[in-house]
This record gives C-alpha cells, structure tokens and sequence, in this order.
C-alpha cells in the first residue's frame, strides 16, 4: 500500500516555503532596494542561511547521540547522523567565512589567491561548481525520497526521509533563479517531471490534502517562473541573490528535516 505520510511540521515546511518565495517576489516589485539589501555579506539572506545550517548542526549532533544512547555506537544511523553533523557545522562556518567579517581578520594569502571573493573559506574558490553540487544534492536527495514514496517505503538507511510536503518543498529550492529562458539549467526541471507523481497519487487515494498542497507547489513555481523571466531588469543583473536564497531556503528546510529525523529515530523501518 502506498504510503504518503505527511504531518504539522512537515506540511509547515512547504508552506513556509512557498511563502517566503511569493513574499521575496513582493519584495521585488514593491521594495525593490529593500529586496536587494538583503544580500549583503551582513543581510538577512545570508545570516538566516548560516544560522539553519548551524541549528541544523546541532539537531543532528543531538540525533546522534540519542541513536548512541539507545541503539549504540555501532549503528549505522550514529555514523551518518554525527557526520552529517559535522557537515552540516562545516557549511555554517564557510557561509560566514569562519566569522571573518565578524572579527575582522584577513585572508591567508594563499587563499586569497584562489578565492573569488577574498574571503577565508573554501566554496568561493569555485562558486558555480558548489551552485551547481548544492542543486544537485537537493535533486537527489529529492528523487530517492519521491520514488520511495511511490513504491510505499518511508525510510532509508534506517534513517526517515523527507514527509512528502516537505519533500514537495525541497524540489522547489532550485527554482528561483535568473530566467532569461526557462530551458538548459542542468537536471533541476527533472524534479518536476518526479513531482507530478505526488498529484497522480493524490487522485488515485482521493486524498485533497495532497491535491492542495500541489497545487500551493504548481502556483508557487508558475509566479516565481512567470516574474522571473519577464521582469528580468528588477534584478539589476545581480546573480548573486538568485544563488544565497537558494541556499537559505535549502538550509531552514534541513532545519525541518533535521526534527523529523529526531522525532522518528525509534522506528528503524517502514511498518
């Protein structure tokens, strides 16, 4: 039978999602410059990103440790859950440079050398390439959950993927960005063609929850797309932003994933 879970911290995932993404379109056509400071090395895109990614950190230190506490140190999920801990606390460190614009010191010259914005971390050394393995990851990560949705499986590894809104939320991340077309970015569109299951799903359950919160992901993705490619010039040929709210939204969504994973560590497999 299959099975599309879903709950009050997951289904707060997508929405939360989805508002964020119509509001930073507000943003553009009302507060233009307001929108625009928000990405700043100090700006609230940024700092928000860094701070998920360190409370993501901690929520999966702890997870490990309650795997530690009532399974043991030889459980594969205590392995995965303390890495990705570690992971998770080396990317909130690189997002804000390891505090150097808080404490102001320099650059090793090495580094600076290499690094595209002088800063003292190492995704800079090649943003496009961590752009491109950050979409990547999402998609995949996305993908392996969808199917396992499909064929009536929760967990992997031990471990509970994403509840299907959440799930719905991750393969929205990567739409925002610069659209002068709508075509050749990579393998993101290919998230949706794996999206349209969770619809085809609903229909066959007859369950309007999972119709609704499609169509909530179906409108989201047409503004976003729609003010994107024909309001271009509102972006002031800033990139940048396009790649930082990404981010954000990747890292508060690990944030949720993070406390599903908490709440379900003593079901070790589909039921």
């Amino acid at each position: 039978m299959l099975k599309l879970s879903r709950s009050y911290l997951s289904q707060s995932a997508l929405y939360l999602h989805c508002f964020i993404y119509l509001s930073l379109i507000f943003l553009v056509f009302n507060f233009n410059d307001l929108y625009h400071s928000l990405d700043t090395e100090f700006g609230l895109v940024e700092l928000t990103g860094a701070a998920s990614l360190f409370v993501t950190s901690i929520i999966l230190f702890l997870s490990s440790l309650k795997v530690k506490r009532n399974f043991g140190t030889k459980d594969l999920r205590f392995k995965l859950l303390l890495g990705a801990s570690i992971l998770f606390f080396w990317a909130a460190g690189e997002e804000i440079s390891w505090g150097q614009h808080f404490f102001g010191f320099h650059t090793p010259p090495w580094l600076a050398a290499v690094n595209d914005q002088n800063e003292t971390n190492i995704h800079n050394m090649n943003k496009k390439f961590f752009d491109r393995y950050l979409e990547r990851l999402t998609f995949l990560l996305a993908f392996i959950t969808a199917i396992l949705h499909f064929r009536g499986k929760e967990f992997f590894l031990g471990l509970k993927m994403p509840e299907y809104p959440l799930n719905m939320a991750f393969i929205l991340v990567p739409i925002y960005r610069k659209l002068e077309s709508i075509y050749g970015y990579d393998i993101w569109p290919i998230g949706f063609l794996v999206f349209f299951g969770y619809p085809i799903l609903g229909i066959i359950k007859k369950d309007a929850k999972i119709l609704l919160h499609s169509l909530l992901f179906l409108f989201t993705t047409g503004m976003v797309i729609y003010f994107h490619h024909n309001n271009l010039v509102l972006f002031r040929g800033n990139s940048n932003i396009f790649h930082e709210v990404k981010e954000m939204m990747f890292s508060i969504l690990c944030i949720f994933f993070s406390l599903q994973l908490y709440r379900n560590l003593h079901i070790t497999k589909d039921s």
